[in-house]
């Protein structure tokens, strides 16, 4: 058994904390690791009696050299030169070890159980309180690959919490599966909750009908945003428009010619060149807009009326 310290700056634990507010974030960390781990099945377990919360996926375990690298959790390997997507094409999510580092918010202890090519079983244990990385190979082998995330000793109010009609519900939108359906080859995700029947994370809707539906995505590589409205019998352009100059008088030319906006109210941000953006990745999303009196039923069926997506994975506010 080899021990090792963590290596966390206080401003690598300041932005943990400030990005993960909440029980769900963790829980879309672990998943977006295995997803990027090209898995084809996940399973999530909320066990409140055990007052524990699992993430497993059944494909890549960690290699040993990734195993060493955990006394490094702030860092992460995957997203190096052409490394960008994982092997269904998927681009990886992570690139600071979010994902690990993340569990603390819930637990004080946790444990990794992985078995990568070689077929052997690996523990790895993580505590919070004096900051140990613990490894070792078991005496078991497995006859395929897989990880498992374990948090012990989770309080049972954020397990209810996570296990929340609400929150659930979330979770069913973390990804664009809800409007992509099987164009991004996503995994199978499964929730199990104590007590109750396993249900599939995997959640498409054909939206019904509303006063406004759009869409709109920003694609690095050209540095355009491409914006769509449609809205049946309205009469308002429904042509995709295309944004290439974010400077507000454009933009205020755009809204005025194509939409028939002649008032804008100008944000904080519209004083910047779009040149302090050209770190911003691909991202997309959709904004859905009900009559008055369906707003309220329809927005508790599908979710928020603003989804937002970096990488097929809701940021963290739209979720």
């Amino acid at each position: 058994m080899a021990e090792q310290q963590f290596v966390m700056s206080s401003s690598q634990i300041a932005e943990i904390m400030g990005t993960v507010g909440s029980p769900l974030i963790v829980v879309s960390e672990l998943l977006k690791n295995a997803v990027d781990a090209s898995a084809e099945n996940i399973d999530i377990y909320y066990n409140r009696e055990e007052q524990t919360i699992a993430v497993e996926n059944d494909h890549k375990g960690f290699t040993f050299e990734e195993i060493e690298k955990l006394s490094h959790p702030g860092t992460s390997a995957k997203k190096q030169a052409t490394n960008l997507t994982n092997e269904n094409g998927m681009f990886l999510t992570g690139s600071k070890g979010l994902g690990l580092l993340s569990v603390f918010l819930l637990c004080e202890c946790a444990e990794i159980i992985t078995a990568p090519k070689d077929k052997k079983i690996y523990r790895i244990i993580l505590e919070k309180s004096n900051g140990t990385v613990e490894q070792f190979v078991t005496d078991q082998t497995s006859d395929k690959e897989f990880t498992k995330v374990l948090l012990k000793n989770v309080d049972k109010e954020i397990i209810d919490f996570l296990s929340s009609e609400s929150e659930v519900r979330k979770l069913r939108h973390i990804c664009t599966y809800l409007y992509k359906k099987d164009l991004v080859p996503f995994p199978t995700i499964m929730l199990h909750i104590f007590g109750q029947s396993a249900q599939k994370i995997n959640f498409s809707c054909d939206f019904p009908s509303m006063l406004y539906d759009v869409h709109f995505n920003y694609r690095k590589e050209t540095q355009t945003v491409h914006f769509n409205c449609v809205s049946p019998g309205k009469n308002i352009c429904q042509d995709e428009v295309v944004f290439d100059d974010f400077q507000l008088q454009k933009l205020q030319e755009v809204m005025l010619t194509k939409y028939g906006i002649k008032d804008t109210i100008p944000t904080r941000s519209n004083e910047l060149a779009f040149s302090d953006y050209t770190a911003v990745p691909d991202f997309e999303g959709r904004i859905l807009v009900y009559e008055k009196s369906l707003a309220g039923a329809q927005l508790k069926a599908y979710g928020a009326g603003v989804n937002i997506y970096v990488n097929d994975f809701a940021l963290y506010n739209y979720l």
